[in-house]
């Protein structure tokens, strides 16, 4: 027994992303990857020590909060 889950037509729009795969809407005519280009984040990325200092930063905004005004002392 076996189920057919892509139509004749959706099989020039999938994507193999290794286990899976993901069929593409079809009003868009970009390639994956000119989508993979637009919604990437490689230009963005930040480093671990980066990472590190937003959480550092993030602690000490929540204790400031939480010492001004007690809104997260029940955490």
């Amino acid at each position: 027994m076996a189920e057919i889950l892509v139509s004749e037509e959706e099989l020039l729009r999938v994507e193999s992303l290794g286990d899976y795969y993901k069929i593409l809407p079809w009003w868009d005519k970009r390639t994956p990857r000119q989508l993979a280009a637009r919604y990437s984040s490689d230009e963005h990325l930040i480093e671990r020590r980066s990472i590190a200092e937003l959480i550092e930063r993030a602690d000490r905004e929540f204790e400031a909060l939480e010492m001004a005004r007690g809104e997260f002392s029940q955490f």
